[in-house]
Parts: C-alpha cells; structure tokens; sequence
C-alpha cells in the first residue's frame, strides 16, 4: 500500500487557527486548496464542526470540478444517532456532492454505547451517501464494541516523530482487524516545521500552548529531540516539514499523511516531501531517536490533552 499525503482542512475558518481579526480567511484557504491540487494532492479531510460548516463549504464548492478525481473526508461529532443522516444530508449539500467518501465519528465517548450511530452510518452507506465508516481519536478499547455494530474501515489519530503513542496499541489493533489507518498532526501542530525555538515564542494566548507537547514537564524532552531532528534536515539539504513528512510517508501502514497548511508556500513546502530521498538508514536513526518518546504518555493519550 502506498501511502499519500492529504490536506487536512481544520484551519478554514476555525477559530483554533484565528483570531477574529484575521482577514480575507476564505481566500486565503481558496488558495490553499488550489495549491494542493496543483501539487497533485488527491485526499482532503474535513469536518461539519470546522468553522461550523465553513470548511465543508469552502472545500466542497473547491473539489466540485474535479469531484471524481478526489476523496473527500468529514466527520460528525457526537449527535443523537436519529440525527446522523440528516447531518451527511447537510454535509453534502455544503460540499456539493453527492457522496462522501470516507465519514468519521469524531471524538469517542466512553460512557456512551455508539453503536446505535455506527448503525446509522451503515444506513447512510446502504443509501450510497457515504462510501466508507472511520472513527477519529478513537484508542482500541473504544472501537472493540462497535466493531460487532458495522463494519469500521478506517482509524484516524495523531502521529508523528514527537507522537508515536499509537504504536503501543492502536496501529497493532488496526492491522489485525483490517482496519485502515490515517495519520493527522504530523506536523505536531508546527512544531516540526520549524526551528527548535519557534514554540518558545508562541503567543501566550496561542491555543497550542495548550498541548500536551508543550506542557513543562514533556517540553524539554522534545526540544532536545527537535536540535537532532534539525540536524539531520541540515545535513539531507530539506526543510523541517520536509523531513518530518518524509518520515510519516515511510510507514508502511499508513494510507493518508495529513498535513495543515495556511499558505500555497507551505503547501508546496509539504508537497515536496514525496520527492525527498531520505535514505533508509536515517529512517532508522529517527526511528531511535524517538522511540523515547512515547514512554512519556499513556497508551489512551492525544496530544490535545482532551478527555471525551
């Protein structure tokens, strides 16, 4: 299986990703999409709650000339399950098609039996409304019972070389239920596309300084692995984002690589990292290097630090 790079679409129009001052949002993620598909990207990954329906909205009316050439990815956060098909209903007026391929529940909920929402997913694939069932930030104990509910085709989580928790459980759990895999954040929410330093002056009101990532006791760990990491980029000639991408691409496992991007530069910037020749050898470095990593959190972690 050849894993893909795809753009995850969280930044058009979410208030994570802007003040409200932020100007000319809209066409600066119109231009964003544009560039993705000039660089051949074929895979975008949204979500109803993104800007409250504006990222379905400014990617669908984006993907709709080129509709059968692209998959297009949202999800639903958790909803009474009676109102899931009337939720894809709207999801697909918003972007402007008539099928979805892949639709996430986004976010579990461990006290809540969601099957009766797998359930209604399968009604809506039946309906050919959705192609295919994923489940987002889901951990392996929370997919168990919902596997006997429909069937689950793919798992999106976070991954990447600063996030490697689901290695532990998760990805093993994934292979051996067949079950597909996409990874998100792997840019660790840009601290892997940039210098060692650059979280170090985030402004204080910045939503990611909220990480688990960036918290004192975790911080000094990775900074310490961000200097090697640079290190290495240094000596292959590419960039950060370039070198963190190129490591997520190597997995085997993996069908889609998302990645976020504000601007058609760092599109490009990421798009390239299916061209990069990392040599084997280094990937195995990088391997090492952080493998460490993933003793600092338990196995059910996210890097948002959020509890369903």
């Amino acid at each position: 299986m050849n894993t893909e790079l795809g753009l995850g679409c969280w930044s058009f129009g979410d208030h994570y990703w802007h003040s409200s001052e932020s100007e000319n949002r809209h066409r600066q993620a119109v231009k964003v999409i544009q560039a993705a598909l000039r660089a051949g990207i074929t895979h975008f990954d949204t979500a109803q709650g993104y800007g409250k329906g504006l990222s379905e909205q400014i990617t669908g009316q984006q993907l709709k000339r080129v509709r059968p050439s692209v998959s297009i990815a949202t999800k639903t956060y958790l909803r009474p399950a009676s109102t899931v098909e009337k939720g894809i209903e709207k999801s697909l007026r918003r972007m402007c098609t008539d099928y979805i391929d892949i639709f996430y529940l986004h976010w579990p909920k461990p006290s809540r039996d969601l099957r009766p929402l797998i359930e209604a997913l399968e009604r809506s694939r039946q309906k050919g409304h959705i192609h295919a069932i994923g489940l987002s930030n889901f951990s392996a104990e929370d997919i168990r019972p919902l596997l006997s509910a429909g069937q689950i085709d793919y798992c999106q989580f976070g991954y990447s070389l600063l996030w490697r928790i689901p290695e532990k459980t998760l990805i093993p759990f994934c292979r051996t239920h067949k079950i597909q895999m996409i990874s998100y954040s792997s840019l660790s929410q840009g601290l892997l596309a940039h210098s060692p330093e650059w979280a170090d002056s985030l402004p204080a009101h910045d939503p990611r300084r909220n990480l688990l990532l960036l918290q004192p006791v975790f911080y000094p760990h990775l900074k310490s692995v961000l200097k090697q990491l640079a290190e290495y980029r240094t000596a292959l000639d590419i960039t950060p984002a370039q070198l963190a991408l190129a490591w997520n691409l190597s997995r085997s496992w993996n069908r889609y690589t998302l990645f976020g991007a504000r601007s058609p530069t760092q599109v490009e910037d990421c798009a390239r990292a299916r061209l990069v020749h990392v040599p084997r050898e280094i990937i195995k470095k990088l391997d090492t290097l952080t493998a460490p990593l993933k003793d600092l959190w338990q196995d059910n972690e996210n890097i948002f630090g959020h509890r369903p």
